[in-house]
């Protein structure tokens, strides 16, 4: 595939090329090279979350109102990511997810208008239901 393509491809999955990743991209080496990238990648990724996570101080609790079907997502997605060193919950995750939301939303104002008619179609089916806790 040309660079050109591959950007459209991403474009029409919502992404963005923002890199190449250096070294060997062909065959079984290509593979295994990409794999490494990702993995160092993705730790240094995890242990800046989890500097993060651990330097708020002050957590604050939120009562939200979910649909049913997506409390039900958030504990299914809760029992498959727990581990026996560290038992999630449905406010666990949300909050997670949340976060990760808000700071992507954050960096990316143009997508306000879309949030909002988000917002205003989803709370014409939500039904209370309280989540206390924290990421």
């Amino acid at each position: 595939m040309t660079r050109e393509e591959i950007e459209i491809l991403a474009a029409q999955m919502g992404a963005r090329v923002v890199g190449e990743i250096p070294g060997a991209r062909d065959g079984a080496t290509g593979v295994m090279n990409a794999l490494g990238y990702y993995q160092a990648r993705m730790r240094e990724l995890n242990s800046q979350n989890t500097a993060a996570s651990t330097d708020r101080a002050d957590v604050a609790a939120l009562e939200l109102t979910l649909q049913p079907a997506t409390l039900k997502s958030l504990g299914d997605i809760a029992a498959r990511i727990s581990t026996p060193g560290q038992q999630l919950d449905a406010a666990k995750v949300a909050g997670a997810v949340l976060d990760a939301v808000v700071a992507r939303l954050a960096n990316e104002a143009q997508h306000c208008h879309e949030l909002s008619t988000l917002v205003d179609q989803a709370t014409s089916q939500q039904v209370p239901a309280t989540l206390v806790g924290s990421p």
